[in-house]
């Protein structure tokens, strides 16, 4: 998936320029990321912790 990629590598400024935050908490459970990248966002962003 695109996401995966723009989560674990791309520059802030793409990431803020291409998610889409609703989109995000929906495939969220789906993204097969790197447990350390995960860590990371849950950490930023409680709400995906939710999902």
């Amino acid at each position: 998936m695109a996401y995966q990629a723009l989560l674990a590598e791309g520059q802030v400024s793409d990431q803020v320029a291409n998610i889409n935050p609703r989109r995000l908490i929906e495939t969220w459970p789906l993204l097969n990321l790197d447990p350390r990248v995960r860590e990371l966002w849950e950490s930023r962003f409680p709400q995906l912790r939710r999902v």
